[in-house]
């Protein structure tokens, strides 16, 4: 069986790890196309996922997605140096620790979902690892350490980036930087202020950009003069107790 999923409900009961454990150790396949774990708060959190991380990349894997309840740091470093990964989907809080030996050569699509980064340039050797990447989704949020988000990736075609900590709060004191010529299309949802800087985009066809608590200003439209379909949304944030 080239594609293998394991994935677990967030209702509670026993947790799947036995069986994806077992199964593992028993699946001798030369080749693993696809393998998606997503664990819940029932798995118990010392449970060793980054070995048969290494396994699949053992065996040429080509999409990975990882889903986690617990903090852990279950990649493992041999992640970061797959030469078949295309597709990799990181979800939950997983903590990205990406060394300076990172290589990724063929991985085109990459999720960053509401993980936890190591320090401020776990993300920029991540994305400096992938010299062909297409398409970047960032949903980030409350727990997310990093400040200064940097994506500066020349092959990159498609960003989707969210901060939904915004949608809690105005102001999130976080700031974005895009430089990426190649994109052709940019959706933003985000209470950037002006802690942004937005340029070199003159292959940009298509932005959604909602802003929350922010009006646009001159220096920010003038980020997408290129663009021929542009979408903008402005959402008022109502701060209320919690």
């Amino acid at each position: 069986m080239p594609k293998l999923e394991y994935t677990e409900s967030n209702e509670g009961g026993k947790s799947i790890w036995d069986l994806l454990e077992k199964s593992l150790q028993l699946h001798k396949a030369p080749s693993v196309e696809s393998l998606r774990i997503m664990l819940g708060p029932q798995c118990p959190v010392d449970v060793d996922v980054g070995k048969w991380v290494s396994n699949a990349v053992d065996r040429y894997v080509r999409e990975l997605t990882l889903s986690l309840s617990f903090l852990s740091d279950p990649a493992s470093k041999r992640l970061y140096t797959s030469k078949t990964l295309v597709k990799l989907n990181l979800m939950g809080k997983i903590l990205v620790d990406v060394p300076s030996a990172a290589c990724l050569p063929s991985l085109q699509s990459l999720l960053l979902v509401n993980v936890v980064y190591k320090d401020h340039d776990s993300h920029v050797r991540l994305f400096l690892s992938c010299p062909v990447l297409r398409y970047l989704l960032v949903i980030r949020n409350k727990s997310d350490n990093v400040t200064r988000f940097i994506v500066k990736i020349p092959s990159l075609r498609r960003l989707k980036y969210i901060d939904s900590q915004s949608l809690e709060k105005n102001g999130s004191g976080r700031s974005l930087v895009i430089d990426s010529p190649g994109l052709n299309y940019l959706s933003i949802i985000d209470s950037l202020g002006g802690n942004f800087s937005i340029q070199n985009m003159p292959c940009l066809e298509k932005a959604i950009v909602s802003l929350y608590g922010f009006y646009p200003n001159d220096k920010f439209l003038t980020s997408f003069s290129s663009v021929k379909y542009l979408y903008l949304a402005h959402i008022k944030v109502i701060n209320q107790p919690f």
